[in-house]
């Protein structure tokens, strides 16, 4: 009885130090990372060209529109090849008009329109790849 207690105490170290290896892995990831080749088309006319790491996620920036996405530990994302799967969380686009302040909103649904959204990072370099079926898009990005 003793060794399975201590057996359970070890295994719930190592999965508690398993944690903190990946909190400290993401906050070195943190910070804006400016695209290598321009603007980049994510959603209808919504164009982007930097993508800001948080504590809470990314955020796809460009022109007056900010798309917010969460983004899952290693162990939720379904493709070996990228290191974290991002998911649409909200968007914000603020316009002043006749009506006062508005922000317009999309569905997780009429966003992702069946794509799938991972990040990879390497070095100073991070990839934002939308995969659509078999079909790949990357776009790199720098760290500044």
């Amino acid at each position: 009885m003793k060794n399975l207690i201590a057996l359970l105490i070890g295994v719930a170290c190592l999965f508690s130090c398993e944690k903190h290896k990946e909190k400290k892995r993401w906050k070195s990831y943190l910070g804006i990372y400016e695209s290598v080749s321009g603007y980049h088309p994510i959603k209808d006319s919504v164009l982007f060209n930097k993508i800001d790491v948080t504590d809470a996620g990314i955020s796809l920036v460009g022109g007056q529109k900010t798309i917010n996405m969460n983004v899952y530990t290693r162990e939720l994302n379904d493709d070996a090849r990228f290191d974290y799967k991002c998911e649409y969380h909200n968007l914000t686009a603020y316009t002043m008009g006749g009506g006062g302040l508005t922000n317009e909103t999309w569905t997780a649904e009429e966003f992702a329109q069946g794509r799938l959204f991972y990040i990879k990072f390497e070095g100073n370099t991070l990839e934002f790849v939308i995969k659509t079926g078999n079909d790949l898009q990357t776009f790199a990005f720098l760290k500044q």
